[in-house]
């Protein structure tokens, strides 16, 4: 009091209780964790323990954790940071195989359901054609593909045939000059030689000329055989059908022809 009397015994009691149940209420406070020091913490533990205030980390919920557990596993899926973004890609992949699907290549029905664009100055085997297609459709093959394929090989073909070629103009070269060196100064002599008796019916048919001409006409060593059988061949010697040089025929008694050579002639 202001008289300096002493306050009554009330008074006291009240004050004293005002002040213990400012302490209850700051030991409850730090006992919650609503203390400003003890902000996220758990409760003190009853016990002591030694998880007593310490932070607890509450894990972050997943878009996938309601998805069955082999799909929640899934690498894919886990690409994904929403349901919105998953329905994203899922919707410009589709329009891209509806883009994408005029655009596979188509395997045909069967085997005759393939068109090939074969050059004409290619030779072909038609066998062996439609066992290529035969076998382009056993493997699941387009017609793009297999026709791929056979441009290759046409492609190849025609490159090796070159070579080919180069070849045998090379070799025929070489040989010409061997039979230049051979013959010297008579090869021009010696080879019209050879082109007679190549010419001459009696030794070689028409059909047989043209198959040698075409496949050996330029090798040296059938050139040799042909000039020397030009110097072997009579020149009166009748040919094939009987018939004398001139043409004349004579025949003996009993009706059969008998050959006339010039030589036989009568002067």
């Amino acid at each position: 009091m202001a008289d300096g009397t002493t306050a009554p015994a009330s008074q006291n009691t009240e004050q004293g209780q005002s002040g213990s149940s400012v302490e209850t209420v700051q030991s409850q406070n730090q006992g919650t964790g609503q203390g400003e020091g003890n902000q996220g913490t758990t409760p003190s533990s009853l016990l002591g323990g030694e998880g007593a205030g310490t932070k607890v980390e509450t894990p972050s919920a997943s878009w996938m954790d309601g998805l069955p557990e082999d799909m929640r596993s899934s690498e894919l899926l886990k690409a994904y940071k929403d349901p919105s973004e998953l329905a994203k890609a899922h919707i410009e992949g589709a329009a891209k195989i509806a883009e994408l699907e005029g655009k596979i290549p188509k395997v045909p029905d069967n085997a005759d359901g393939y068109t090939l664009d074969i050059p004409k100055d290619v030779q072909v085997d038609n066998d062996f054609v439609a066992a290529m297609k035969d076998a382009a459709h056993k493997a699941g093959m387009s017609n793009e593909q297999l026709a791929s394929m056979s441009n290759k090989y046409i492609e190849m073909q025609k490159a090796l045939m070159a070579k080919i070629d180069q070849t045998i103009a090379e070799s025929n070269k070489a040989q010409e000059d061997a039979l230049k060196i051979e013959w010297g100064s008579k090869y021009d002599t010696e080879l019209a030689e050879a082109q007679r008796a190549f010419k001459d019916p009696r030794l070689v048919a028409s059909h047989e000329r043209e198959y040698v001409d075409s496949r050996y006409g330029n090798d040296a060593m059938l050139v040799r055989i042909f000039n020397r059988l030009a110097k072997m061949v009579v020149e009166d010697a009748p040919p094939p059908d009987g018939g004398g040089a001139g043409g004349d025929t004579d025949k003996s008694k009993s009706g059969k022809p008998m050959l006339s050579f010039p030589s036989m002639q009568k002067k």
